[in-house]
């Protein structure tokens, strides 16, 4: 019998080599600029206070994202070549995989969030009445909280089986802190995964998917059915200074739905490749970075993903500035010294 033959990478590790360069490289920069886009968000949001409930769960988004994207950016760092061949007395790498689990939960506090702004944003259209009585900011702050609660509950599990211990490096001959692997446990890793990451963000990327598919149908009719009565409403209201209210609140209204809709969309695109490798990862489990044979592309794939995450965590400002007059007003005053014209 012939020996067996070692089994080689689907992509070779040159190859991910180069490509973990590039994508690490771009990371940084977009990390750091979108760091910088939601410390602005926050400070604008919290200058607009926190009477809107709309206001407090994008305040809640952007210190998500913020997070999210600080996160990323001292990874990404440490992980160039330049830093993780850097002399360290502890392994930049398996600090990396411990914290790693912080990035997920956070990142799924982020999607939670999302879901109830595309949920408030539905019920809008469906309860216009009620909407008012339901969202309350009691109840948003209510909701944020359990679920950020819930978050760490069900991440906290996996440091109970995580230590560090003392080795002595190969390569420098030095003794550094790795990650205890008699203690580790891959079980409580997956199932604590599983339950702060893969289940919240699947759910919440079918509610937000849902929920945006409802706002654009709801949109578009709304805006025929406004199309068509333009003519009878002008006639109407023409010469009152009333008749004109409750087309500046259908205004008001019809410019947050879609600002709604533009926030989803942004998640969806940035979510939708993590989901992916997620549904990979559940039907065909070989695909993970320790694998033999598809370990290289399962690394490169989640590399890929994060970077396009990343820059969905950035570019919400673009749509609160173009979308939101208020946000603006309020930009202009924080950044730009304009007086903020009463609504």
């Amino acid at each position: 019998m012939n020996a067996s033959q070692p089994v080689q990478q689907l992509v070779s590790p040159s190859q991910i080599a180069t490509m973990t360069l590039y994508l690490y490289s771009a990371r940084v920069a977009v990390a750091f600029c979108g760091i910088l886009t939601n410390l602005i968000n926050m400070l604008v949001f919290y200058k607009m206070g926190f009477a809107s409930p709309s206001n407090i769960s994008l305040f809640g988004l952007a210190i998500s994202d913020f997070y999210c994207l600080t996160h990323t950016l001292i990874i990404s760092f440490g992980l160039l070549p330049a830093f993780r061949n850097a002399v360290l007395p502890i392994s930049f790498k398996d600090v990396t995989f411990m914290i790693s689990s912080i990035w997920y939960s956070v990142s799924a506090t982020g999607s939670w969030i999302t879901a109830i702004i595309n949920v408030e944003r539905s019920c809008c259209v469906v309860f216009p009445i009620k909407v008012k009585t339901i969202f309350t900011r009691k109840t948003i702050i209510g909701l944020i909280a359990g679920m950020a609660i819930y978050q760490v509950v069900s991440t906290f599990p996996r440091y109970l089986t995580m230590g560090l211990v003392e080795v002595k490096s190969p390569a420098t001959n030095r003794t550094m802190l790795t990650i205890d692997m008699v203690k580790y446990d891959q079980d409580v890793f997956s199932a604590t995964l599983m339950a702060s990451s893969t289940v919240p963000t699947l759910l919440c990327f079918v509610v937000v998917v849902i929920g945006t598919i409802f706002l654009i149908t709801s949109f578009k009719r709304s805006r025929r059915l406004r199309e068509s009565m333009t003519t009878s409403k002008n006639t109407a209201s023409s010469g009152t200074a009333d008749g004109n209210k409750p087309d500046k609140m259908a205004d008001k209204d019809t410019k947050l739905i879609r600002s709604v809709i533009a926030i989803c969309i942004v998640y969806i695109v940035g979510a939708t490749p993590n989901v992916l490798v997620i549904l990979v990862l559940t039907f065909y489990p070989r695909f993970q970075i320790f694998d033999a044979y598809l370990g290289n592309l399962a690394w490169g794939m989640a590399l890929l993903g994060t970077l396009i995450q990343s820059v969905s965590f950035s570019v919400n400002i673009f749509v609160y500035f173009n979308m939101m007059s208020k946000y603006q007003q309020t930009f202009k005053t924080l950044f730009l010294g304009n007086k903020l014209e009463k609504c």
